[in-house]
C-alpha cells in the first residue's frame, strides 16, 4: 500500500528485528550522538536527530570517553522471547495471558495480551531504563517521596518521542504478521471467547487467504453468528 502511494517500488518501513542473536545490539544509527564521531563537536548539525539521551546508558549509547566498545549490553533472550506469542492459536483468549491480542476488553489498564506483554513491553522497559527510587516525587499530601527514574521509552506519555519507538513497533507488526501467516497456513480459526466484544452477539474471527495482483496476502474477516 505504501509503495503504491509513494510510487517507489522499493519503499519499505524500517524495523528493528531484535529476535536473531546478531541483531540484539541497539541500532548504531540511533545510538551515536555525534555524527562525525567527535564528542567535542556539539554543533547543532552534528547532533544525530535519531539520538535521545533519555535511554539506558550501557545498552544504547555508542560514545564514552573511557570505553571504546560501547554499548556494553545487548538484549537478552528473556527480553525478546516471543515463543508464547507464536504458539497461541487464539487472538482473544478467555484470559489476558492466553490470546495474542488479550482477552475481553475491560477498563483495567494493566491487562494486556501476549504480544503486548512480550516482547513489546520488555523492549520499552529495557531501552528506557529504570532506576528504582532515583527520582523525587510528591504524594497526595505534597510530601516528597522516592519514585523510579524512567527513560523516555519506559513511560507511555514520552515513549513516542523516542525515534526508536516506530522501528520497535514495526517489528511488533512483523511478529503479528508471522503469527497471522502461521495460523492461516494451518487453517485454524480463532475465536472471540465472549459475545460482548465490540457490541456484537456471539462472534468469531476467521482467516481467508487470497491472491491479488500484489501477491498473496492474508486477510482477517469477522462474522457474527
Amino acid at each position: 500500500m505504501l509503495r503504491e502511494h509513494t510510487g517507489d517500488s522499493n519503499f519499505s518501513l524500517p524495523y528493528w528485528n531484535y529476535g536473531p542473536n546478531t541483531n540484539r545490539k541497539f541500532p548504531k544509527a540511533f545510538g551515536v550522538q555525534h555524527l562525525d564521531g567527535n564528542p567535542g563537536n556539539d554543533a547543532d548539525d552534528n547532533i544525530n536527530p535519531l539520538f535521545m539521551k533519555e535511554r539506558d546508558f550501557y545498552l544504547t549509547y555508542y560514545e564514552h570517553p573511557l570505553i571504546p566498545n560501547m554499548p556494553l549490553l545487548e538484549l537478552s533472550d528473556a527480553v525478546v522471547d516471543n515463543t508464547s506469542v507464536l504458539a497461541t492459536d487464539v487472538f482473544f483468549g478467555a484470559t489476558e495471558d492466553t490470546g495474542i491480542g488479550g482477552g475481553i476488553a475491560d477498563n483495567t489498564p494493566g491487562t494486556r495480551g501476549l504480544l503486548e506483554s512480550r516482547p513489546h513491553d520488555n523492549i520499552h522497559r529495557v531501552v528506557g531504563g529504570i532506576i528504582p527510587g532515583a527520582a523525587v516525587g510528591h504524594d497526595q499530601n505534597g510530601h516528597e517521596i522516592e519514585i523510579d527514574a524512567l527513560g523516555a521509552m519506559a513511560r507511555p506519555p514520552t515513549a513516542g518521542f523516542d525515534p526508536i519507538f516506530p522501528v520497535h513497533h514495526t517489528n511488533i507488526d512483523w511478529i503479528w504478521t508471522q503469527w497471522s501467516v502461521m495460523q492461516a497456513r494451518s487453517g485454524v480459526p480463532f475465536q472471540t471467547p465472549l459475545g460482548s466484544w465490540r457490541g456484537h452477539g456471539s462472534s468469531s474471527m476467521r482467516r481467508e487467504t487470497a491472491s491479488t495482483n500484489r501477491g498473496n496476502h492474508t486477510s482477517i474477516t469477522e462474522r457474527s453468528e
